[in-house]
């Protein structure tokens, strides 16, 4: 009997299983009619972009078969619209001009449903070419220096032709990203007066040029203009002075109309004055002086401002009678000057004009 009751349930079982399977079957065949639309993105251009430093814009083409959307993850990298239907759209990515000098990235993501895309751009560094100094003063002997440079460009390096002969290279060095370098330059003994030479930089339309300053053998001020005239009106002057001693630039006591421009970035090789509007009928004039600070050695700029140009008249109108006479009257004036006049019954008599004044 308990044979008999597990075999039913067995059969039991198997019934109900099979039942179960046609109402999945038919459920399958009742929506087989059902079309499943099925996310897609196609992007039409390049999945990867390379901009220059200086930034700009592109456009990519998508189609999407569900609505989508799009984000940047860099905000120098913008992307619009942001988000869309499905179908055809024009999507544009503006890139922002980089001022590092690195190379950077930014990702931009496409997403519709379960579907990403991802492209890529990449902006170019601003090119650098950096140097530790422009200028490198150096004894009369003999010396080694070195010029630190940051780059992240290739770049070369000419000595001027006038310096060839006491400046050579010692080391030369490669540099790859923005990273430091040294050039190393021998600088032979100077047996002769202080000189001057150029080393120039160069990386395509970058250049850089510093300026080598070797003492010479005796102590020297020397002025590249020794006398500046100035107009009436005043006006702005740099004294160019080439030292390789200490030295203190003098404006002589009472000199009032002489000013140190001290706001004006300074260097130690060129001075900047102002000299004031001369409203007076004189010239006048000043000497600027230049001394060691030993005071055994020294020079002086003279400086000529010109006088405020007068015509000076006693008076602008005369009335005489009818009767022929003669006029004279007298004229003040520091520069030279002639007579004319409007009207032929009034002339000038001969040897009448006299300095005066």
């Amino acid at each position: 009997m308990r044979h008999i009751n597990e075999i039913i349930s067995y059969l039991m079982a198997i019934l109900l299983f099979v039942a179960c399977s046609d109402v999945k079957l038919s459920d399958r065949n009742d929506n087989s009619d059902d079309k499943v639309e099925v996310a897609s993105i196609t992007l039409t251009g390049s999945p990867d972009q390379t901009m220059e430093s200086a930034g700009g814009k592109f456009t990519l083409s998508l189609t999407s078969t569900k609505a989508w959307t799009a984000s940047s993850g860099q905000a120098w990298c913008k992307v619009s619209p942001m988000s869309g239907n499905k179908g055809a759209s024009i999507v544009y990515i503006d890139v922002e001009a980089n001022g590092t000098y690195d190379e950077r990235n930014a990702k931009i993501t496409f997403k519709s449903d379960t579907v990403t895309k991802v492209i890529t751009v990449t902006q170019k560094q601003k090119d650098a070419l950096l140097l530790s100094t422009n200028k490198i003063e150096v004894p009369r002997l003999a010396t080694d220096i070195v010029l630190v440079v940051k780059s992240n460009v290739k770049y070369t390096y000419q000595i001027g032709s006038s310096a060839q002969s006491w400046i050579s290279p010692t080391t030369i060095s490669d540099t790859r990203g923005l990273s430091e370098s040294s050039l190393y330059f021998h600088i032979k003994k100077n047996d002769g007066m202080k000189r001057e030479g150029k080393i120039v930089i160069k990386s395509g339309n970058l250049s850089e040029t510093v300026t080598v300053y070797q003492e010479g053998e005796e102590p020297s001020i020397v002025l590249t203009e020794d006398e500046y005239v100035v107009s009436s009106e005043g006006e702005e002057i740099a004294i160019q002075v080439k030292s390789n001693i200490d030295y203190d630039m003098i404006i002589p006591a009472g000199v009032d109309w002489i000013e140190k421009i001290s706001t004006r970035a300074m260097s130690d090789y060129t001075h900047y004055l102002f000299v004031k509007p001369n409203d007076s009928y004189d010239s006048r004039e000043a000497g600027i002086i230049f001394k060691s600070n030993d005071e055994n050695l020294s020079d002086t700029v003279r400086i000529i401002q010109l006088q405020k140009d007068a015509i000076l008249v006693a008076k602008s109108e005369y009335e005489i009678g009818a009767e022929k006479t003669k006029l004279s009257f007298d004229v003040s004036a520091n520069i030279d000057f002639d007579v004319t006049t409007s009207v032929g019954w009034i002339r000038l008599a001969p040897k009448s004009m006299s300095l005066k004044d």
